[in-house]
């Protein structure tokens, strides 16, 4: 039990929020509705409601918010409240005996008038059943010493460090995230496989050394079991605050186990974390993709599959969630410079480097626009691209209507074209439409660009544009902007 005391607006702020349970019966029913006169069979009628959409009685939507008024007169504020107006939005019914909890939340603050606009969520499991916005007045005219003091059965949140689930966190990218995040004072809960047990002891005593709480779950993702373990390690090791899922098996694993780990892992924790976001009003999902899921390399087609499922799955996720404060992002990568990717790269590969990852996954979560995720493309050497899943399709970069002023967020995929010789040329060859993107463009990473049709296309290119390029030169470009600079290299100098 808390004690709550009636505060004034100097020692509330945005933020502030409590959180309690509750459930109704049909005894509360009856209740109110000798107060309210509702006696509507739908809320009391067991034949009629099984007739209904909804198969059974609900509870009345007043009867679910009438904690609203506890809420304001006992907790935020408290008995200083002058509850002034609420709105109220139910979105999916209530049933009775279901547990419910009330989440509200300070969401802004108008100081000179002493009025606080409070968000709150009604939730159960995964479903935010209501939603309400209560505009509520703290009243100034009663002495601190006349204060009531009132015992409640809810649960005040305070913020406080921030804790990073990392699955994968013996990989070089979870590994150097963890680290990253540790020298900014987060807390961390980190899996890995049984085989990385040294690295992941060497790894912990690192991150305590930053002052960080560590915590380690030692098994995979592959099956139900580990996954049913996972999650009960997560209840017991406290309140994770942002979910970063980097494990995955190798490009070319097992479908069903590439398929399990990306998807199916990313959705069972991720609903186990729900729930303790929804009461929040609070909570960031960050997946690493790929950009194999835009360029669509021949033989990656059951890593892209999966890539591409966990990616439509946080869109879902931000379509569902985002206005109730959760955050889901999907950060695509290109080709970086790990252990994971050695065999799948050449010498002369561009490519990023863990930190620079881990740099990008801490800049989407510690955000502090009101931005509930999205999707994120990272390529070496190019500006972070941010965005909505899909963009990519068939590399078409979207051209605004000249008549009217294009939606701002579409500014990040509006990229220059490139006025170069190659350029034309290179869309002629692989019959490309003149609007294509080549940025990232080059072989194994723009279909149909492999390494026949790249010797292919430089004879092509020495035809058209009159130059020579020897073959080292052809080994040593293997991007469209190493191409785009040879050629004009080339021309210029004749």
């Amino acid at each position: 039990m808390t004690e709550l005391i009636g505060r004034t607006i100097k020692n509330l702020q945005v933020g502030d929020l409590v959180s309690f349970k509750r459930s109704f019966k049909q005894d509360d029913f009856r209740s109110f509705s000798k107060l309210s006169g509702d006696k509507n069979p739908l809320h009391h009628d067991q034949d009629y409601a099984a007739a209904s959409q909804f198969g059974k009685t609900i509870v009345p939507l007043h009867l679910v918010a009438s904690p609203l008024s506890a809420i304001a007169g006992m907790m935020l504020p408290g008995h200083r409240s002058l509850y002034l107006s609420t709105s109220q939005r139910a979105l999916l019914p209530v049933y009775y005996d279901q547990e419910l909890t009330y989440s509200a939340k300070i969401i802004a603050i108008n100081e000179p008038q002493a009025i606080l606009t409070i968000r709150t969520l009604v939730i159960h499991g995964l479903e935010v059943l209501l939603e309400a916005e209560q505009i509520v007045q703290v009243r100034q005219d009663v002495s601190p010493e006349l204060a009531p003091v009132h015992d409640s059965d809810c649960k005040i949140l305070q913020p406080g460090k921030r804790t990073a689930l990392i699955t994968g966190a013996s990989g070089s990218v979870g590994r150097v995230t963890a680290i990253t995040l540790a020298k900014q004072g987060w807390n961390l809960s980190l899996t890995y496989r049984s085989k990385n047990r040294q690295t992941m002891e060497i790894l912990a005593k690192q991150l305590s050394g930053f002052g960080s709480t560590v915590s380690i779950f030692e098994g995979g993702l592959e099956n139900d079991k580990s996954l049913l373990d996972l999650t009960k390690f997560i209840r017991k090791n406290g309140e994770i605050t942002d979910f970063i899922h980097c494990a995955s098996p190798q490009v070319f694993g097992n479908p069903q186990k590439l398929m399990q780990v990306n998807f199916t892992a990313l959705k069972t924790i991720s609903h186990e974390l729900i729930p303790v976001f929804l009461q929040r009003q609070e909570g960031r999902i960050l997946f690493i993709g790929s950009s194999a899921v835009q360029f669509a390399p021949s033989g990656w087609e059951d890593y892209s599959a999966a890539k591409s499922a966990a990616s439509h799955y946080m869109t879902s996720l931000q379509q569902r969630y985002g206005v109730h404060g959760l955050s889901s992002w999907v950060l695509a990568p290109g080709l970086i410079r790990t252990d994971f990717s050695k065999e799948l790269r050449s010498q002369n590969d561009l490519c990023l480097m863990p930190e620079q990852v881990a740099e990008a996954i801490a800049a989407l979560l510690t955000k502090k626009e009101n931005q509930p995720g999205g999707y994120a493309w990272l390529e070496p050497g190019i500006e972070l691209r941010q965005g909505r899943f899909g963009f990519h399709d068939n590399h078409q970069i979207s051209r605004p209507n000249t008549e009217t002023k294009p939606d701002s967020r579409d500014k990040p995929f509006l990229l220059p074209e490139t006025h170069t010789e190659a350029a034309p040329l290179v869309r002629e060859f692989f019959a490309l439409s003149r609007d294509t993107d080549l940025t990232q463009a080059g072989v194994n990473t723009l279909p149909g660009w492999d390494s026949l049709r790249h010797i292919e296309l430089m004879l092509f290119l020495e035809k058209r544009l009159g130059i020579k390029i020897s073959s080292s030169e052809i080994d040593r470009t293997k991007r469209f902007s190493e191409l785009e600079k040879l050629t004009e290299s080339k021309v210029k100098n004749g």
